[in-house]
């Protein structure tokens, strides 16, 4: 005997199917609704068969499946249409007689249908049976899934080892349904899409009891009223939250609040680290956390923070086509955050994305990637603008570590040795020894490594290898004068031998400005020491010149020359600048002061450097028993913010009867070049612009409002609708401001083409048909609007082109 085995497979939903039919003949398969038919093969003898004459389908195919639901279907076949199966009485005497009415005939979709089998036994006299389907009526095929995955398109399956049924019962013959039906089910069902496993609640981090009595023995900023309000309110709004790693969400904002009081950061941006994800992140919203955290400056720093991660996130949502285009879109969108003038908040975000890169490990390869990549071209340069070299330093490795994992494990195992602290600290005291010796004054003296990032971005641009390297670690040595410049050169070279030509940028200062001596020594290892010594106006110059500031030195790149010009070739250009220069010969010259202030940028970038240099410390290596923090710009800065006086005439430190002293001359050189230390004027707006699936960062006139924005774009309110940081902006006369996020959602004008109906325009002057440029669709006021246009609208239309 041959008999076809209707099965409705478990991943499918039922569906209403009319009571079975049985058609006469062994070859015929039938399925309604979703069922997968195949031949069953079972030999008419055999135990199934006779379970299945006796009546006790269900409860001999239910015990050895073990499947609840297949029974529970059925039991419920008494109320089918009729009582059983009748065959036709136009079939001929050998096909199959209709099957015996039993509580195992089901009635919904999930049943399992016998055909073909003979049907000796059973009672031919039903009075209900179905009608043989008409001639005229449609006959219901097999689905183009089930004819697919039916055995007779599978050769062999039966006697296949791999198929051997986990369904069958004890004493009878294995058969391959069970493992036919895994088989099918697994060839038609999706694969899901990859994710990290998820972490038994037993490996999740906890939260230690004594946590806030651990931080704050460690720094007292966590002891403030507000840092003490705000754990409290971050841990209650953080709970039963989990980050990727298993690590609770609370632990990561306290890891980000540590690493600022480490920098030495104030109490309110200490209080907005352990804040910074709750808008974002949690239910609590702004009017709730004012009341509780009862300090409004705080609650702003929290509100910007929450700002520049939606910043982040219309970034990476929006690339670029093309490196190049990725690459000025980071510059630009780095000038607008600093421009923004949030500089706690860039703290805060800068010390996030320093916890998050430290903990990418948990992450999906390409996102661990993308946020590397973005660390690089924004959060990076962002540090270094600012002048937070420690953050920079290690944003910058931990993106290396990522990006090349080969690289830089090479560059710290050859490098770990030579620029340990330990190392860097041994040096300075050796040269202390020798200025103290010798009696020379200075103002401070650190030592810094070169990070790896910057020594394989080096390696790479100038094709050297690492032994040509001479700056993986340095000394920076601040005297008074010009004078004590060449006698701290006498003495580094009195400590070790030097091994290159000294570079004397002094007497011929570079084309931006800079002035300094470097030279480069061999220490007691065997490895090179770069050494720069300059006075204090000249590290002014260094760190806030308009040109010479050593964050544009690295963002223009290595290779710019070293060639300069001396003050005399230059002194003619510049009348009063060449004054000056005469009378304070380690300040910039006439070469370096023709562009000072020309730059709006470089005027906020040192302008916020200088500020969050009062808050944060530099984290550089001094000798032992010294400060933690370079002075030696202290009465320099209070000269360059000071008001500036009239300059007077005298060549002198000390200035004749009635001249001003030599620091109130500084100061009135700085005022008229540009480069006096104070808040930029608000001059300009810079916004990010998304539109057309790109982020675009366009300065615009201060007091720019929306509908000037639109009419620089060729738009009108009617064509566009204007998002500003995610928020419907209704009113074109609402002005911008620096930083804001500005959508424009634009509806293009497609034309209608009716046949039969030749616009005026395009009969004189026919013009190809062409597909409208993709846009984003304009935003709907409430439901989403559909893309298939009414045909009332279009007769419309047409009745008014026509007219």
């Amino acid at each position: 005997m041959s008999g076809v085995l209707s099965v409705s497979l478990s991943s499918t939903p039922p569906l209403a199917t009319p009571s079975p039919v049985v058609r006469g003949g062994s070859g015929k398969r039938g399925a309604a609704g979703n069922v997968v038919s195949f031949r069953s093969g079972l030999p008419e003898d055999g135990p199934l068969a006779g379970s299945l004459k006796s009546g006790g389908l269900s409860r001999s195919l239910t015990e050895g499946l073990g499947a609840a639901s297949l029974g529970r279907s059925l039991s419920r076949s008494r109320t089918a249409s009729g009582e059983g199966l009748q065959s036709s009485s136009a079939a001929p005497a050998s096909a199959a007689r209709p099957l015996q009415s039993t509580k195992s005939i089901p009635k919904s979709a999930a049943f399992v249908k016998i055909e073909g089998f003979d049907t000796a036994g059973f009672d031919a006299a039903s009075p209900a049976a179905s009608p043989p389907p008409s001639p005229q009526q449609p006959r219901t095929l097999s689905s183009l899934l089930s004819r697919q995955l039916s055995t007779d398109r599978l050769p062999g399956l039966a006697g296949s080892p791999s198929l051997a049924s986990p369904l069958a019962s004890p004493g009878l013959p294995e058969e391959p349904l069970g493992g036919l039906v895994s088989r099918l089910e697994a060839a038609v069902r999706v694969a899901p899409v990859p994710r990290p496993p998820q972490l038994h609640p037993a490996r999740r981090g906890t939260v230690p009891d004594n946590l806030l009595k651990q931080l704050q023995e460690q720094h007292s900023v966590f002891s403030e009223p507000v840092c003490v309000r705000a754990f409290s309110i971050a841990r209650f709004a953080h709970d039963g939250k989990y980050r990727a790693s298993g690590e609770p969400a609370f632990m990561h904002c306290v890891e980000v609040a540590r690493i600022l009081a480490e920098l030495g950061a104030g109490e309110a941006t200490v209080a907005a680290a352990l804040l910074h994800d709750v808008l974002d992140k949690t239910l609590l919203v702004e009017g709730q956390l004012r009341p509780m955290l009862q300090d409004d400056g705080v609650a702003d720093l929290v509100k910007q923070v929450a700002h520049l991660g939606d910043v982040s996130s219309k970034y990476r949502a929006c690339p670029a086509t093309s490196p190049e285009g990725q690459t000025a879109t980071a510059s630009a969108l780095v000038g607008m955050l600093v421009a923004m003038g949030a500089n706690g908040a860039l703290l805060v975000k800068l010390a996030d994305r320093l916890h998050d890169m430290r903990t990418l490990d948990a992450l999906p390869a390409a996102k661990r990637n993308r946020l590397a990549r973005e660390t690089i071209d924004v959060w990076a340069p962002l540090a270094n603008r600012l002048g937070v070299w420690s953050l920079k330093a290690q944003l910058e490795d931990l993106a290396f570590k990522q990006l090349f994992p080969a690289q830089f494990a090479e560059l710290r195992d050859r490098l770990a040795q030579v620029q340990s602290a330990g190392v860097l600290v041994s040096l300075c005291d050796k040269l202390r020894t020798e200025m103290q010796r010798q009696d020379i004054s200075y103002h401070d003296l650190s030592g810094r490594p070169k990070h790896l990032w910057g020594v394989f971005k080096k390696m790479t641009s100038k094709n050297y290898s690492l032994s040509r390297i001479s700056d993986v670690r340095g000394l920076r040595i601040i005297v008074e004068s010009k004078a004590d410049c060449y006698r701290a050169l006498r003495a580094v070279e009195a400590v070790w031998k030097s091994v290159g030509p000294t570079k004397d940028y002094i007497r011929r200062p570079k084309e931006n400005g800079y002035r300094s001596l470097h030279t480069v020594v061999r220490g007691e290892d065997g490895h090179d020491i770069e050494v720069q010594i300059r006075t204090a106006k000249m590290h002014f110059f260094a760190e806030y010149g308009s040109e010479a500031a050593h964050w544009q030195y690295k963002e223009r790149g290595y290779g710019s020359g070293a060639a300069g010009s001396s003050p005399a070739a230059t002194a003619g250009a510049v009348g009063p600048a060449a004054t000056i220069s005469s009378l304070d010969e380690d300040q910039p010259t006439a070469a370096g002061a023709r562009s000072a202030g020309a730059g709006d940028a470089a005027r906020e970038a040192n302008w916020a450097k200088f500020v969050l240099s009062q808050q944060v410390s530099d984290q550089k290596f001094r000798p032992s028993g010294s400060p933690t923090q370079d002075h030696s710009l202290a009465h320099i800065v209070g000269a360059a913010t000071a008001p500036a006086c009239a300059s007077g005439s005298g060549g002198e430190d000390e200035s004749p009867s009635g001249s001003p002293p030599k620091d109130e001359r500084f100061a009135a050189y700085l005022e008229r070049s540009g480069q006096k230390l104070e808040p930029p004027p608000a001059e300009r707006v810079v916004v990010a612009v998304v539109h057309n699936g790109g982020l675009h960062i366009e300065e615009m006139p201060e007091g720019t409002t929306v509908a000037g924005l639109l009419s620089q774009r060729g738009l009108t309110p009617r064509e566009a609708q204007v998002l500003v940081n995610s928020q419907v902006e209704g009113s074109t006369a609402a002005v911008l401001r620096t930083g804001d996020i500005v959508e424009l959602w634009c509806e293009p004008v497609v034309p209608v083409v009716v046949p039969g109906v030749v616009p005026a325009v395009a009969a004189a002057a026919p013009v190809a048909a062409t597909l409208p440029p993709r846009s984003p669709a304009r935003l709907p006021a409430g439901a989403a609007r559909g893309n298939v246009v009414p045909l009332g609208a279009l007769k419309a239309r047409a009745a008014t082109t026509a007219s």
